[in-house]
C-alpha cells in the first residue's frame, strides 16, 4: 500500500499571514504548567540548523523572565560557591561538550549576556559529563541559566538542550550540583549496572512505599525495598543481580497514597511476559454470532447510549462496559501454529491437581454453548466458516479435537468464568523423520508429556498453565531482559531521500495471515517477505504500532503505553530459540536494512488505552500519568491523553520516541493523529512542546530520520522548523489523509 505525504519541511517556510503560532486560525493555549528549574532548554549559541534557530543570551519564547529575581536583603559580602554541572548523555555518541551559562567566570557574577567562553566538560563514565563553575552568591537566590554544546551526529558544537527554555537554578548554600539528561530510558526500569548489579528505577510520585518483586524459576519471589529520591523516583540496586535475574518476571508492589498495595508493571521494560501462550479471546455478536472485536457495540446499544447520555463518548466507563457486555460474547480461543508435519492437535483441560477432565466432567462444568445466546447460533458461529466449538469435538476421554483454521490449530470454549482455575495443555501430533506419528516435544517417546516437556514446547506457556480471570487479555508482567543486538547492516546503502520512497504500510499481526483472522503472523513472517517487497520496488516499510497491547490481535493503536514490544510478534528462530521483545524487532530492522529497505515505526502519543493499563491511578487517585494540572482528565474517543504538562510524563513519551531511533535504528517515525496533541481541548501547549522536543531530539541524534505527522486538517505549521518563538512543529512531512479517502471512494463497490 503506497503512502503519500504532503508539505515536506524545507528551509524555513514563512508563518502564514496573521498567525503567530503553527496552526492558522487556531489560537494556541499559553500552557498549563509554569516552568521550573528542572525544565530543559533550547537556548542557542548564535547558530542555526535545519529546524531550530537559537541566539546566545536570549531566553526561549514562552520562558519566564528570570534574569534578575532578587531578595529584599542581599548579603553584605557575596560568597563564591562551586557548582558542579552534569550532563547525562546516556548512550548517545557525543563528544567535546562545553558548558555555557549566564555568568561572568572572571568574577562569578550573573550576566544575562552569557559573556564567558564555554567550559570544557570532562567524562565521568557511563555517558555522564561534568564541569565546575564558581559563582557569586549575594544571598538573593540569583537564578542562573545554562546549557551545553556538543559534537554529535548532526554536527559540531551543536546546542544539546532539547526542551523549551534554558536550564536554570537558584544559587544558594545548598546548590552543590545540577544535572540534565535529554533522555532517561537508560536509567529507568531494570538496567544493568557497571559492576553487574541489577538497578531498578520507577516513578511513583505519590506512593508511600515501593518494593520490587522478582519471581525466580522456582516460583519464589525475591523482594527489595526501594528508596525514594528526588522527583518521585524510587530506586533499588541488587549487587550481582543482573545475571541472576536475567529473564525473570518482576513487578513493583506500590503502597498508594491511600495506603492500598497494588502491583504495577514497569512502563520502561522493553520485554513483557505477554499473554499466556496458546490463549486469546474471540468475541462474537450476541445476536448474530458474527465475529467482532472486544470493544464492539451493537447498533441497539449505541442508540441506547446516545438516548441516555447524548453521545457514546459522553457515556461513563461503567455504562460503556455494560453496553459492550450486552453487545458481544467472549470465547476463550486456544490456538497453536500448524506446521507442515503436524497431523492433528488436541486440547486437554485439567483440574487444579493437573488431572485431565473427561467429557462428563467437562459438561458438568461447562455448558456446550453460551447459555445467554440462542442455541441455534452454534451452527452459525463466526459466520459458519468453522466448526471449532469445543463441544463439537470433545471425545469421551475429554480431549478436544482442534480445527485447522488457515494454518492455526484452534478451538473455542464458551463460559470463560467457568474455565478459571483449570489447567490447559495443547498437544500436537506430528509425523517424525521415520514416518511414525509422535507427540511434539515428547523427548523420551513414551507417549506422555511431563510438566517439563510441556513447558519446553513452543505452543504451551513456560510460566503458567493455569487459566486466570484475565487469561487471553493480560500481558502479565515485565521481564528483566538485556537489550542487545550486533547490528550488521546499518552501512548497507538505502534510499535516504524520502521524496523518492515507495512505502509499503503493513500490520505485522495479519501480514502473513489467511484473511479469516486464523493464523497470526509475526515479525519472522515479515522478514520472510522482505525480499519480495524489495523485488517489487519498495524502499521503506511502515509498520503499524508494534508496542505491547492487550490480547494478541489488534492494530496496535490501542496500546498500553510502554517501551515493551508486542510479545505476540515474537517467533522461534532457526535454532529453535524463542525470540521476542526488543530482539525480535531489532532482527527485522537489521534484515530490512541489509536489503536496502528503510523502516518507519508508527508511534501513538495522542492517547493511552487498555482495560488493564497499569499507568492508570499508578500510585493512587492522584493519577499522575493522566490528571492534568487543573485536576481534570483530557479524553479522546480512544482513551485519555497523558498529562504532558507534567515533565516526567512528557519525558516518558520523549524517551519512547528517541528509543525507537537510537536503540532500534528505525529510519522514521509516523505520529498517529497529532491534532489531539496540540488542540486546546487536548494536549494544548504541553502537547505542542512535546512534539517539538521529540523532533529536536531525533533530528539531533540522526539528521536523516524522517518524521511524519498524521495531521488533519492540514496545518502548515507542523512542518515548519522549530523556532524560539514557539512556531514550528519540526516534522518533515504530513500524512495526506485526503488521498486515502478519495482512493477508497473511487474504488468502492457501488461506484459505477
Amino acid at each position: 500500500m503506497a503512502t503519500f505525504w504532503r508539505r515536506f519541511r524545507t528551509g524555513t517556510p514563512p508563518t502564514p499571514a496573521g498567525t503567530t503560532n503553527s496552526t492558522a486560525g487556531t489560537p494556541r493555549p499559553t500552557g498549563t504548567r509554569p516552568q521550573t528549574p528542572s525544565t530543559v532548554s533550547e537556548h542557542g549559541g548564535a547558530e542555526a540548523r535545519g529546524n531550530f534557530v537559537a541566539r546566545a543570551g536570549q531566553p526561549a519564547a514562552g520562558g519566564l523572565d528570570l534574569i534578575s529575581i532578587r531578595a529584599a536583603m542581599p548579603n553584605a559580602e557575596p560568597i563564591k560557591r562551586a557548582v558542579q554541572v552534569i550532563y547525562d548523555a546516556g548512550r548517545h555518541a557525543l563528544s567535546n561538550l562545553t558548558l555555557h551559562g549566564s555568568w561572568d567566570l572572571a568574577t562569578g557574577a550573573h550576566d544575562p549576556s552569557w559573556p564567558s567562553p564555554g567550559v570544557p566538560m570532562r567524562p565521568l563514565g557511563d555517558g555522564r559529563w561534568a564541569a565546575e563553575v564558581e559563582l557569586l552568591d549575594d544571598g538573593s537566590g540569583q537564578v542562573f541559566e545554562w546549557g551545553v554544546k556538543a559534537d554529535g551526529p548532526s554536527g559540531r558544537a551543536r546546542w544539546a538542550m532539547m526542551g523549551e527554555g534554558n536550564q536554570r537554578f537558584a544559587l544558594g548554600a545548598d546548590t552543590k550540583q545540577v544535572e540534565y539528561a535529554p533522555t532517561t530510558y537508560h536509567r529507568l526500569g531494570a538496567r544493568r549496572g557497571p559492576d553487574g548489579e541489577a538497578n531498578f528505577r520507577f516513578w511513583a510520585p505519590n506512593a508511600q512505599a515501593v518494593t520490587v518483586e522478582i519471581t525466580r524459576d522456582e516460583g519464589e519471589a525475591a523482594r527489595f525495598e526501594m528508596a525514594l529520591g528526588k522527583d518521585g523516583l524510587w530506586s533499588a540496586s541488587v549487587p550481582d543481580g543482573w545475571a541472576r535475574f536475567q529473564g525473570q518476571p518482576y513487578r513493583y508492589a506500590v503502597t498508594t497514597s491511600t495506603g492500598d498495595v497494588v502491583l504495577r508493571r514497569d512502563p520502561y521494560a522493553r520485554q513483557m511476559q505477554g499473554e499466556q501462550r496458546g490463549l486469546s479471546r474471540t468475541y462474537v455478536d450476541a445476536q448474530t454470532g458474527a465475529e467482532v472485536n472486544q470493544y464492539y457495540l451493537s447498533s441497539g446499544q449505541v442508540d441506547a447510549l446516545i438516548a441516555r447520555y447524548g453521545s457514546v463518548g459522553a457515556a461513563p466507563a461503567e455504562a460503556l462496559a455494560e453496553a459492550r457486555e450486552a453487545s458481544r460474547r467472549p470465547f476463550m480461543r486456544f490456538e497453536a501454529r500448524r506446521d507442515p508435519n503436524d497431523t492433528r492437535a488436541v486440547l486437554i483441560l485439567k483440574d487444579a491437581l493437573g488431572r485431565p477432565l473427561d467429557k462428563k466432567a467437562l459438561l458438568e462444568r461447562l455448558p456446550p454453548f453460551d447459555p445467554r445466546m440462542d442455541p441455534a447460533l452454534a451452527d452459525d458461529l463466526r459466520g459458519g466458516r468453522f466448526d471449532d466449538l469445543w463441544s463439537r469435538g470433545v471425545a469421551e476421554d475429554g480431549t478436544i479435537a482442534m480445527v485447522d483454521e488457515g494454518g492455526s490449530w484452534t478451538t473455542l470454549v464458551n463460559s470463560i468464568d467457568e474455565l478459571v482455575g483449570l489447567g490447559y495443555e495443547i498437544r500436537i501430533y506430528e509425523r517424525g523423520e521415520d514416518g511414525e506419528i509422535q507427540v511434539e516435544g515428547d523427548r523420551n517417546a513414551d507417549g506422555a508429556m511431563s510438566p517439563d516437556e510441556i513447558e519446553d514446547t513452543h505452543h504451551n506457556d513456560r510460566w503458567s498453565a493455569q487459566i486466570g480471570p484475565e487469561s487471553g487479555i493480560d500481558y502479565r508482567t515485565s521481564l528483566v531482559a538485556e537489550t542487545k543486538h550486533v547490528w550488521k547492516n546499518d552501512a548497507v546503502p538505502r534510499e535516504k531521500d524520502p521524496t523518492k520512497w515507495v512505502v509499503y504500510q503493513l500490520h505485522v499481526g495479519s501480514f502473513f495471515g489467511d484473511g479469516l483472522n486464523g493464523r497470526k503472523s509475526d515479525l519472522a513472517d515479515v522478514v520472510k517477505r522482505l525480499e519480495y517487497l524489495k523485488d517489487i520496488g519498495i524502499d521503506a516499510i511502515e509498520l503499524l504500532p508494534v508496542n505491547e497491547f492487550e490480547g494478541v490481535r489488534d492494530w496496535g493503536y490501542l496500546g498500553v503505553t510502554s517501551l515493551g514490544l508486542e510479545s505476540a510478534y515474537g517467533f522461534v528462530d532457526e535454532d529453535g530459540r524463542e525470540v521476542t521483545g526488543a530482539e525480535a524487532f531489532m532482527r527485522l530492522v537489521d534484515k530490512a536494512h541489509g536489503l536496502g529497505i528503510n523502516v518507519v515505526a508508527d508511534v501513538v502519543y495522542n492517547h493511552a488505552h487498555g482495560e488493564h493499563n497499569d499507568l492508570w491511578n499508578l500510585d493512587g487517585p492522584d493519577n499522575p500519568y493522566f490528571k492534568w494540572d487543573d485536576g481534570n482528565l483530557r479524553e479522546t474517543q480512544w482513551g485519555a491523553i497523558p498529562a504532558y504538562d507534567d515533565p516526567r510524563v512528557r519525558q516518558f513519551a520523549v524517551d519512547h520516541a528517541v528509543d525507537q531511533v537510537e536503540t532500534f535504528h528505525v529510519d522514521g517515525l509516523r505520529f498517529d493523529f497529532t491534532e489531539p496533541l496540540k488542540a486546546p481541548w487536548g494536549g494544548g501547549q504541553a502537547g505542542w512542546e512535546l512534539m517539538r522536543e521529540i523532533n529536536r531530539q531525533v533530528h539531533f541524534y540522526n539528521p536523516d530520520v524522517f518524521t511524519i505527522a498524521e495531521q488533519f486538517d492540514y496545518d502548515p505549521g507542523i512542518t515548519q522548523p522549530v523556532l524560539q518563538d514557539n512556531t514550528g512543529g519540526g516534522f518533515d512531512a504530513q500524512w495526506y489523509t485526503e488521498i486515502q479517502h478519495r482512493v477508497s471512494r473511487d474504488s468502492s463497490a457501488d461506484r459505477p
